[in-house]
C-alpha cells in the first residue's frame, strides 16, 4: 500500500511539472502576442487576422477565450468576439471557449489534484474558500459567486474540481451562471462596432453598475455561505463585522463621490461650451471630433453618477440595518 500510494504520488508530481512547465513555456512564446491585445493597435490587428482568416479565425478567437480561463492575462475577449461576429456568434464562440477553457481546468485538478491548484491559486483565496471542501450546497455557492461579478472566478475555476460537485452538475447547472456576463460584454462591443452609442453606453452602465454591486456585497455573500457550512463560528462573525465595515465605508465613498461628480457635470452642462458640444454631437451623431467626446461623456456620465450614487445608499442603509440586528 504504501509503495503504490508513493508511486501514486510521483507520477502526479511528474505531470504536474511537466503540464506547467508546457503552460509556462506557451504562456512566455506567445505573452509579447497576448500584450498587444491590450493596445488598440493590437486589437484592430487581431480583428483583421481573424476576419481574412475566416474559419481560422474563428477557432483563434475561442481559443484565446479559453486560454483566458486558464490564465487570465487577456483583456475582455468577448467585447472583440462581439465587434468581429455580432451579438449572438460572438455569444456563441464566446460560451464555447469558456466551456472549453473551463473544462481543460477542471480535467487536470481532478488528475493532477490540489498541488495543481496551489500554483495558478494564490494563498489568501484558497485559505478564504477553505469552506467550499465542505460538500453541503456547494453547487448552489458556486452558482451564486459566478453569477454575481467581481468575484474571484478564476480562482473559483480551479477551486471546484477540489469539491464533492460531479462534471455534470457543474457544467450543465453551475457553469451557465456565468453566461450573462459573457453576453452583455459581447453586445457592449457588437454595439460599438455597430455604431449604437445609446445600447453601448446603457449596457456600459449596466455592466460597471452590477460590477460595482459585486464588489461592494461579495465579502457579505461568502459570509453568508460560509456561516451556512461547518466552518468556525466565530470566524465567520469576525469576517461579517469586517465586511460590513467595509460596506459602510464604501457606500460612503461612493455616494459622496458621485454626488460631487454629478453637481460638477451638471454646472458643466450648463456652459455653453457644453451646448455648442451637443449641437455638433446631434448634427453629425458619432464620435469624430473632441466636442463629441466631451458632449458623450458628460451627458452619458451623468446617468451613471446618479446610479452609483444610489448603490452607494443602498450599501451605506444594508449596513446599517445589519448593525442594528446584531
Amino acid at each position: 500500500m504504501r509503495k503504490r500510494f508513493n508511486k501514486n504520488i510521483i507520477i502526479k508530481l511528474s505531470a504536474l511539472i511537466i503540464v506547467l512547465t508546457i503552460m509556462i513555456g506557451v504562456t512566455i512564446a506567445i505573452l509579447p502576442w497576448v500584450n498587444s491585445l491590450n493596445t488598440t493597435q493590437g486589437r484592430e490587428d487581431l480583428e483583421r487576422f481573424i476576419e481574412s482568416k475566416k474559419a481560422v479565425g474563428i477557432l483563434i478567437f475561442i481559443g484565446l477565450q479559453a486560454f483566458q480561463v486558464i490564465i487570465p492575462v487577456i483583456p475582455p475577449i468577448q467585447i472583440i468576439g462581439g465587434a468581429l461576429f455580432g451579438t449572438f456568434w460572438g455569444s456563441v464562440f464566446s460560451c464555447i471557449g469558456l466551456y472549453v477553457g473551463m473544462g481543460i481546468v477542471f480535467g487536470l485538478v481532478r488528475i493532477l489534484g490540489y498541488p495543481f491548484v496551489e500554483a495558478f491559486v494564490n494563498k489568501k483565496d484558497l485559505k478564504r474558500f477553505k469552506f467550499l471542501r465542505e460538500p453541503d450546497k456547494v453547487a448552489l455557492i458556486f452558482f451564486v459567486i459566478y453569477l454575481i461579478p467581481a468575484m474571484p472566478k478564476d480562482a473559483m475555476s480551479f477551486l471546484a474540481p477540489l469539491t464533492s460537485m460531479d462534471k455534470k452538475t457543474y457544467f450543465l447547472y453551475v457553469l451557465p451562471a456565468r453566461l450573462p456576463l459573457v453576453v452583455l460584454s459581447v453586445a457592449f462591443g457588437a454595439s460599438i462596432i455597430d455604431g449604437n452609442y445609446s445600447l453601448a453606453v446603457i449596457l456600459s452602465i449596466i455592466m460597471i453598475d452590477i460590477g460595482i454591486i459585486g464588489f461592494i456585497f461579495r465579502d457579505k455573500v461568502i459570509d453568508y455561505f460560509e456561516k451556512k457550512t461547518k466552518s468556525k463560528k466565530q470566524s465567520v462573525q469576525r469576517d461579517e463585522l469586517k465586511s460590513n465595515q467595509n460596506m459602510k465605508k464604501t457606500g460612503l465613498i461612493l455616494l459622496i463621490s458621485s454626488v460631487i461628480l454629478t453637481i460638477i457635470d451638471l454646472i458643466f452642462m450648463a456652459t455653453d461650451y457644453f451646448s455648442k458640444c451637443r449641437v455638433e454631437f446631434l448634427q453629425y451623431y458619432n464620435l469624430g471630433s473632441k466636442n463629441q467626446i466631451i458632449y458623450f461623456i458628460t451627458n452619458y456620465g451623468l446617468y451613471w453618477f446618479i446610479s452609483v450614487a444610489v448603490i452607494g445608499i443602498v450599501a451605506f442603509l444594508v449596513s446599517i440595518k445589519i448593525k442594528k440586528k446584531k
